[in-house]
């Protein structure tokens, strides 16, 4: 399905498969004979004599992404391989090439590009809306991994417990229990991470010390 193009020193097309017709709409009577320029989609603008320059200078191009019009106007988008045609005492005596249409494939990576680019706007207007609820609940939450290390909390705790937030993203949870309270994290961990979710009593120390009875309501989360 591939198209298989010849030129000659000049550009003109010397050689031009099925594929190529399938590609680019033009028949081989059509096209041998004319100068490949007649596939740029601005002739201003073309590519082509850069990259042909290139092969004269004995270069070899590998899967070049680029643009050409077809017979009927339509822009596609190809992969492009070209090398030098040489005869058989070395002198380049033409430039081969082959074109892979990938329009189908480059309009489907827009389309992830697009679908991706809205799925982060949602994304951060959830975390938007996560955060201005996080943050104005009265009650206190924390949330910390396993080994009960916190790394969030929301204003409401910070504002009962007296810490800043710096102050707790380094503590773990044994040290913000009362002493009393620190002893029963162990069976309070393992009945949370065997269900899932607990509901016990402890009592949490603020930053000058004082101890604060509270009913924790915890959840797992994966």
């Amino acid at each position: 399905n591939d198209a298989i193009i010849a030129l000659d020193l000049d550009s003109k097309v010397t050689a031009w498969n099925k594929g190529a017709e399938r590609t680019f709409g033009y028949t081989e009577a059509e096209i041998l004979g004319k100068p490949i320029t007649i596939l740029a989609p601005d002739p201003d603008k073309a590519d082509g004599p850069a990259l042909l320059e290139k092969i004269h200078n004995g270069m070899h191009l590998d899967h070049i992404e680029t643009k050409r019009r077809r017979k009927d106007g339509k822009i596609i988008e190809i992969s492009l391989t070209m090398s030098p045609l040489k005869d058989r005492d070395g002198k380049m005596i033409g430039v081969s090439g082959v074109a892979h249409d990938i329009t189908d494939r480059k309009q489907a990576e827009a389309e992830i590009r697009e679908l991706n680019l809205k799925l982060k706007r949602r994304v951060q207007a959830s975390e938007t809306r996560y955060r201005l609820l996080f943050d104005n609940i009265d009650d206190t939450i924390l949330v910390h991994d396993a080994q009960g290390n916190f790394f969030d909390i929301n204003r409401g705790g910070l504002e009962r417990l007296g810490y800043t937030k710096e102050e707790v993203l380094g503590m773990n949870l044994a040290q913000f229990d009362i002493p009393e309270a620190a002893g029963r994290i162990p069976r309070n961990m393992a009945a949370l991470f065997r269900t899932g979710h607990a509901v016990f009593e402890s009592a949490q120390r603020r930053k000058d010390g004082r101890g604060v009875p509270v009913e924790v309501n915890a959840m797992a989360i994966e």
